[in-house]
């Protein structure tokens, strides 16, 4: 099932407590790209919570999940109190920009 659609309000992310989401967008022809599949432990949604603009991908469920959903107002006071876990969401979204780089590569490789 779907969990957010690309361009949707984004004022949450979720922490994915067990299952699997599938994360990717359409090319200008429609077609799907796969981003990445995230699991256990991991999050979806945070770039949309945290510049509150709207979803930059779509995701799917792969399998029954279960998500806690963490909203932008309850959020931002955390990080502002708790410069560690601002690291950590820092290195996790290097780890992405890194990743979603990777497979901006291969894609121009193959046309």
């Amino acid at each position: 099932s779907v969990v957010f659609e690309k361009d949707s309000p984004g004022e949450a992310m979720m922490v994915i407590l067990n299952g699997r989401l599938q994360v990717s967008v359409a090319d200008g022809e429609g077609r799907e790209i796969v981003l990445g599949t995230v699991g256990q432990g991991e999050i979806v949604g945070e770039i949309a919570m945290l510049d509150g603009r709207g979803r930059s991908a779509t995701a799917v469920t792969l399998e029954p999940s279960e998500l806690m959903v963490i909203h932008r107002n309850d959020f931002m006071p955390f990080l502002e109190q708790n410069p560690k876990a601002a690291i950590d969401l820092i290195m996790v979204l290097a780890l992405r920009l890194r990743l979603n780089t990777q497979q901006l590569a291969s894609l121009l490789e193959e046309s």
